[in-house]
């Protein structure tokens, strides 16, 4: 049962440690297409 309670908390950690690369990697993502779009409107202007 004590094992159990220790596999639990790895995988809340494992879960949370997904959840803030996703927003990490997110973040990046967007604000790396957000350069590109503002180059856009830029170039076009």
């Amino acid at each position: 049962m004590k094992n159990l309670k220790i596999f639990d908390e790895a995988f809340l950690a494992f879960c949370w440690l997904l959840l803030i690369i996703s927003i990490i990697l997110f973040v990046i993502f967007g604000s790396f297409l957000f350069a590109l779009f503002i180059q856009e409107i830029q170039w076009s202007s």
